[in-house]
């Protein structure tokens, strides 16, 4: 096994915001940690300071994260099948944590491939709370983002009910001539403020401004 390693705070902080959208998670070679929806309409990746001698795969995210926090200082030496942790700040506390089957998760199998981008604007950290404030509120399924002569327009609503309750807020007042549509239950993102990139070929990537993190979320078609 390799020498000790930890994880940052910004590294876990990544990995609690991973658990919320999938639980399955692969540890690879390298600084690069990534993530997918059951059926592929979110991915997330982001770069982080340490860098994995291995692989290692983990079957419930939440519940290796809730492992480490038992431990005051978690110090690491994994291997692709057993992960030893032990304490910096407690000698004799340790526990062996065993890797997941690979073939039993849900893990990304391609790299991202981003297509051409047609519409590209930025939406405040400010704005995101308001509108997920809304959405959890108002229970709608759909949240659009609305090029008019008037601006770029964020809004949480339910296309199927014309009459229902709906939400909205100007993101930019640059005249625009679009309409796109992506499910509430994936506008998921970490913490801070974004450059949202529309491509008319199916992806809506959310560029974080402020940490090394992307998530990119399919587009609904009629």
């Amino acid at each position: 096994m390799q020498d000790k390693m930890t994880f940052s705070k910004e590294t876990l902080a990544f990995l609690k915001y991973f658990s919320d959208i999938n639980s399955n998670f692969k540890m690879e070679t390298g600084n690069r940690i990534r993530t997918v929806t059951v059926v592929n309409h979110l991915y997330s990746e982001a770069k982080i300071e340490e860098t994995f001698p291995d692989n290692f795969c983990i079957y419930d995210l939440k519940q290796f994260l809730g492992v480490l926090g038992l431990f005051k200082k978690p110090y690491i030496t994994y291997n692709e099948k057993v992960m030893n942790i032990s304490d910096a700040e407690k000698e004799g506390t340790h526990m062996k944590y065993m890797a997941a089957a690979e073939e039993v998760l849900n893990l990304p199998q391609k790299e991202l491939k981003e297509p051409p981008y047609d519409y590209v604007f930025d939406f405040k950290q400010e704005d995101i709370s308001q509108i997920q404030s809304a959405g959890n509120l108002l229970k709608q399924p759909h949240l659009i983002f609305d090029g008019t002569k008037d601006g770029i327009f964020v809004k949480v609503a339910d296309l199927s009910e014309q009459s229902g309750n709906d939400f909205q807020l100007k993101l930019d007042s640059a005249p625009n001539n679009f309409e796109y549509v992506i499910r509430y239950d994936y506008f998921k993102l970490f913490p801070g403020d974004y450059r949202v990139h529309i491509s008319d070929a199916g992806m809506i990537k959310f560029e974080n401004l402020n940490y090394p993190i992307i998530t990119c979320v399919a587009i609904e078609r009629e």
